[in-house]
């Protein structure tokens, strides 16, 4: 490592998050309300996150990862509540710390990297109402490839403002 770089952040380290945006295809105007019981009204199941990768590292954890809904989209903040594109952030809804789709691990991205490369392959989504009645199964092919990484904004000194890229970990 050349000295002048011996003591600064050389690396970033990527994790992701997989998110499920829901449609209701026609609510008309009643609004979509959640029932009196407080149980299951959705659940995502998904199988094959363990084959994505970032540079070679798997980031996700193997086997059928799933996450439950209890909450519909008109009952959380900025949420839809008349049919139509519903958003995901009812999905996320009691998830604070238990998101299933949230990688486990982290995979090392060199600053001076302008790309990472991403390994695809097929992953298996079993959409169900409740735990037990299935709704319907899809399967989703992401293919390989080589992606930018992102831009990094730092403060702009002294008016304030973000400026794109950073000098100490750029140069």
């Amino acid at each position: 490592m050349p000295a002048d770089r011996e003591h600064k952040i050389t690396d970033r380290y990527v994790r992701a998050f997989l998110l499920f945006s829901t449609f209701h295809p026609m609510q008309g105007y009643a609004p979509i309300v959640s029932p009196t019981a407080d149980a299951e009204k959705e659940v995502f199941e998904v199988t094959g996150l363990d084959r994505f990768s970032v540079n070679g590292a798997c980031i996700w954890p193997g086997g059928t990862l799933s996450n439950t809904i209890q909450s519909v989209s008109g009952s959380t903040w900025g949420g839809r509540n008349f049919g139509g594109y519903e958003g995901f952030m009812h999905t996320l809804v009691n998830h604070h710390t238990n998101y299933a789709f949230a990688s486990t691990g982290a995979a090392k991205v060199p600053f001076n990297q302008a790309t990472f490369g991403f390994g695809g392959g097929e992953i298996q989504l079993t959409i169900k109402f409740g735990p037990t009645q299935v709704l319907q199964n899809i399967k989703l092919n992401f293919p390989s490839a080589s992606w930018p990484r992102a831009a990094e904004m730092v403060p702009a000194q002294p008016r304030g403002g973000f400026v794109k890229g950073n000098p100490e970990c750029d140069g």
